[in-house]
C-alpha cells in the first residue's frame, strides 16, 4: 500500500474477526463437524455444562504437523484416518497459518442466525412449549396486536414452515408476553 507521502509498503492487516456458520467455522479451524471449532470439545462434550479448553492455534498446527509426519497429505486414505483420530477434517494448510497472533478461538465469532436465533428457537421456545403447551402458545401468540412493521403470527408459531430470522427475532420480541402468566415467576426470570 502507498503511505500519505507515496512510497509504498508492506501492510500486514491482522485476522481480528470472521463470522461464519458453524460447517464453515468448522472448515476454518480444521476441526471435523463433530468437533467444536473454538474449544476442544467433542461432541459428546457438547451438553456436559464444562468450560473445555480454548483450541489453540498453535495446538492445532502442532498436530497436523505431527500427522503429516505420521503419514504425508499425498496418502489421503491414511491421512484422513489420522486425522480423524484427532478430531480434525484433513486440511493441512490452512489459510491463517502464517497470520500473526491468528487463532480461530478467538477470531470465530458467532453468526447470528444460527448461535443465536436458531439456538432461541431449537430450545428457549421448546421450554416455553414444554411449560405452557403447544396450543396454548399457539392460541396466545394468535392474540397478539401487532403494531405496523411488525410480524403477526394468526396461525402460531409452532407451524410455521419458513422461518426466517425477522420471524426469529419477533419471536424473542414477543415471548416474555406471551408466557408471562403462564409459567413461573422463576421461569419467566
Amino acid at each position: 500500500m502507498s503511505d500519505p507521502i507515496g512510497n509504498l509498503r508492506h501492510c500486514y492487516t491482522p485476522l481480528i474477526a470472521y463470522i461464519a456458520d458453524t460447517p464453515e467455522q468448522s472448515l476454518m479451524a480444521c476441526t471435523s463437524p463433530k468437533a467444536s471449532p473454538v474449544s476442544t470439545a467433542i461432541y459428546k462434550q457438547f451438553r456436559d455444562g464444562i468450560c473445555h479448553p480454548p483450541r489453540t492455534a498453535a495446538e492445532t498446527l502442532h498436530i497436523i504437523k505431527m500427522m503429516c509426519a505420521k503419514s504425508p497429505p499425498t496418502d489421503l486414505i491414511n491421512f484422513l484416518k489420522v486425522a480423524k483420530v484427532h478430531q480434525l477434517n484433513g486440511v493441512f494448510e490452512l489459510f491463517w497459518r502464517d497470520y500473526l497472533r491468528s487463532d480461530p478461538s478467538k477470531f470465530l465469532l458467532p453468526e447470528v442466525l444460527h448461535h443465536f436465533h436458531r439456538l432461541f428457537f431449537n430450545h428457549n421456545l421448546q421450554w416455553c412449549v414444554a411449560v405452557v403447551g403447544s396450543e396454548e402458545l399457539d392460541y396466545r401468540f394468535t392474540l397478539i396486536w401487532t403494531p405496523v412493521g411488525y410480524r403477526s403470527f394468526a396461525g402460531g408459531v409452532l407451524k410455521l414452515k419458513q422461518v426466517t430470522s425477522c420471524d426469529h427475532r419477533t419471536i424473542q420480541c414477543y415471548i416474555i408476553g406471551i408466557v408471562a402468566g403462564a409459567v413461573p415467576p422463576d421461569f419467566l426470570l
